[in-house]
């Protein structure tokens, strides 16, 4: 939690919440995968201000593709059935079905709106220019954009860590 909140202080400080992210990819698949894209797109000034634009739209692309090679390849003959936002998603076993799949159909619906967003706010970065009296408009809706996820995601493997089996 401190080094998560610690990010007003340099942007590459989430790195530092993201490693440890890492190590609960086999317990979280699907919320590690979006922190991690989160935590990138949160630097997307700061990698712009160095010249890796370029590295930042490669990294993107290439980490999605990596993780939809690795999905595909954990898929066996015993477990056909299984898809890719299947493998992504994993959630308590308790609870009824039709609440599970409740909560699997929202929380997919909103990392589809949260990746919408986060488009857009590229496009906005990129093609928009902001208004001369608010010069850093676009850092900033960045930055408050990663910060609702920061929160979301501190509460989530919280909340995990305290109910966990």
């Amino acid at each position: 939690a401190f080094f998560l909140f610690s990010f007003q202080v340099h942007e590459k400080s989430i790195l530092i919440a993201a490693m440890p992210a890492i190590l609960t990819f086999p317990l979280e698949p699907f919320m590690t995968f979006w922190l991690l894209q989160i935590s990138t797109f949160s630097m997307l000034p700061l990698l712009v201000k160095d010249g890796l634009t370029g590295a930042f739209l490669g990294y993107s692309g290439a980490f999605l593709l990596l993780v939809k090679l690795a999905v595909d390849n954990l898929k066996s003959e015993k477990h056909q059935d299984m898809n890719f936002l299947s493998i992504l998603w994993n959630l308590n076993k308790s609870g009824k079905r039709g609440d599970k799949k409740l909560m699997e159909n929202f929380m997919i619906f909103c990392y589809y709106l949260s990746t919408v967003v986060e488009v857009a706010l590229i496009i906005a970065f990129f093609y928009l220019k902001p208004p001369a009296t608010l010069p850093f408009l676009h850092p900033l809706m960045i930055s408050a954009f990663s910060c609702c996820h920061f929160l979301f995601f501190f509460l989530y493997f919280n909340v995990k860590q305290v109910f966990y089996e």
